[in-house]
């Protein structure tokens, strides 16, 4: 049958392209979805547009979130139903393929569909979470809060942490306000952003502070707003060049005085899939976030800021890529399509 789907052809060229996908022939272990809504994941997704995504090898079809319908199933397939909605880390594209080796979970009775591709952003933010092992009246210190900084600021609330969060967005601080981020300032306010930080959290130094930008000299700054014996978490992708002394640093991770220890927290830091006698997997967190989501204890709508149709994806991500403020958590919808 006929498959529409987003297909970048080159460098910052976006095509919505006709092809051919088999409702019959299902691969092994496989479903067929309809999918209803993809999101796109900002971060990763402009630096594919771009062609600096080494891994990315254009043409390819971007995406990893989205929720849709089973509409078919190979023959060793029992989990699912026709008919079942699920949420999986599938492409932007109309029909798709989803492997059950693959993260999917069934959606929650009582989840908005909208929203729930949002999950996978939290999920991805959630890393940054078990990684540092934030505990009840932590204080803690959000950098960036696009969706990935503002659901690890969410999740570090849900912790139980003193929370202070800084963008250089007035929009975005706003939508952070909007998700219940009590604690969020513009970071462009002062070359030095120290006293500001202090007040936020009652004097005190953070003992965790979450980059979630990837920006080298934002991650080279971020290092002095960490409390002695605290953690730098790099949840964000460094990406970018960047010129300055090194050994600024590396004293903050070395000397006594500072004693910084500096975590990367990428989501393969967990296992994909769930397994025995291991807490925490990117499954287990996928899951978690959508409930966390359907019981309203997670924000996602104000973030919601548009809803393209699959046709314009040109234009959405061209806009992404000059960096407008405006376009923060970006759905594709397919229902039409």
């Amino acid at each position: 049958m006929k498959n529409k789907a987003i297909v970048f052809t080159d460098v910052r060229k976006a095509e919505y392209l006709e092809q051919e996908i088999s409702e019959t022939a299902i691969p092994a272990g496989n479903v067929l979805i309809e999918t209803i809504y993809s999101l796109i994941s900002a971060g990763t997704e402009t630096a594919c547009f771009r062609g600096v995504e080494i891994w990315f090898k254009l043409p390819r079809t971007p995406g990893y979130s989205c929720v849709g319908r089973v509409i078919g199933k190979a023959d060793d397939v029992t989990d699912l139903e026709v008919g079942d909605l699920i949420f999986c880390r599938g492409q932007h594209q109309k029909y798709q393929y989803v492997d059950l080796k693959s993260n999917y979970c069934k959606l929650p009775e009582g989840i908005d569909l909208r929203y729930a591709p949002f999950a996978r952003m939290f999920a991805i933010a959630f890393t940054s979470i078990r990684m540092s092992k934030i505990e009840l009246g932590d204080d803690v210190l959000v950098v960036g809060l696009g969706l990935i900084g503002n659901g690890a600021a969410q999740l570090a609330q849900l912790q139980g942490a003193n929370v202070a969060a800084m963008d250089l967005s007035d929009d975005r601080i706003a939508l952070a306000k909007a998700c219940g981020i009590r604690r969020a300032i513009n970071s462009g306010e002062s070359p030095d952003m120290t006293a500001r930080i202090l007040e936020q959290l009652d004097g005190r130094k953070p003992s965790t502070v979450i980059d979630a930008t990837g920006v080298p000299k934002v991650i080279d700054k971020a290092i002095d707003y960490v409390a002695p014996d605290g953690r730098l978490i790099l949840l964000g992708s460094p990406r970018g060049d960047t010129e300055g002394n090194i050994t600024h640093f590396q004293q903050h991770i070395h000397r006594f005085l500072h004693r910084v220890e500096v975590i990367g927290a990428h989501e393969q830091m967990c296992p994909a899939k769930q397994m025995p006698y291991v807490k925490h997997s990117c499954e287990r967190n996928e899951r978690i976030c959508l409930e966390l989501l359907r019981d309203g204890r997670l924000t996602a709508a104000p973030l919601l800021t548009h809803m393209v149709d699959p046709a314009a994806a040109q234009a959405g991500y061209a806009e992404l890529d000059r960096g407008n403020p405006d376009y923060v958590g970006v759905l594709f919808d397919w229902r039409k399509q």
